[in-house]
């Protein structure tokens, strides 16, 4: 298997900070975002269920938008958008 690189921009903050964490776990920065890509894609190299699990739920709450992977049409989402307005204005105005 070959390896290949990608460049991450970081502030010299986030540097230091990610410097010092490693240091303080014995191992490097670059083990640490390795570690987190092998258990979010799911490598030969995860260390296992419960941590895909929770890279999972770390992504699906910081970057995944609710319809990130539907093919849902917009105007389908809009229409839905207003009915439910609709339903819940109706049921305030009462």
């Amino acid at each position: 298997m070959s390896n290949a690189t990608i460049t991450v921009t970081l502030t010299e903050q986030e540097v230091q900070k990610l410097i010092h964490i490693a240091q303080d776990y014995d191992t490097t920065p670059e083990a640490i975002i390795q570690a987190f890509t092998a258990d979010f894609v799911d490598s030969e190299f995860s260390g296992g269920t419960n941590e895909r699990m929770y890279v999972n739920m770390w992504f699906e709450q910081n970057c995944a938008s609710p319809l990130s992977h539907s093919h849902i049409d917009d105007q389908i989402v809009r229409r839905a958008a207003s009915l439910q307005y609709s339903v819940l204005f109706k049921r305030y105005r009462k």
